[in-house]
């Protein structure tokens, strides 16, 4: 069995990107393209590893943060990546104290987040 990652982003280019690089290296991909996908996705699948923008939507920073800390509280021991191109500390630590494991600004080099991912691997 292979193991199980979940990409969340609203680019659908970006989707793309991640699902082909992450099927490429072996992983079970599951993508979704906005917060209210994501949270089902997370509420009935089991995730080794979260891939999720901080930023889902125009209007709102706070809806990766649902989904890092929903895919915290179901899978303790996943690494939850989140991405976002804001260049702002503030977000950096609030995105760890939701409980992502690492927080990568895009535009992200793919090796950047094979390399964060492969701790759980």
């Amino acid at each position: 069995m292979s193991t199980k990652v979940l990409v969340v982003d609203d680019d659908p280019g970006v989707r793309a990107m991640l699902y082909r690089h992450l099927s490429d290296k072996g992983w079970s991909v599951d993508v979704a393209s906005e917060k209210e996908e994501g949270l089902a996705l997370l509420s009935c699948c089991e995730y080794q590893a979260v891939v999720t923008d901080l930023r889902l939507s125009k209007h709102s920073l706070s809806d990766g943060m649902e989904i890092i800390a929903l895919a915290r509280a179901r899978f303790p021991a996943a690494a939850i990546v989140a991405c976002t191109g804001y260049d702002d500390a503030d977000l950096f630590v609030r995105a760890r104290r939701h409980g992502a494991t690492e927080v990568l600004l895009k535009p992200a080099r793919l090796a950047v987040l094979s390399r964060a991912l492969s701790s759980i691997r």
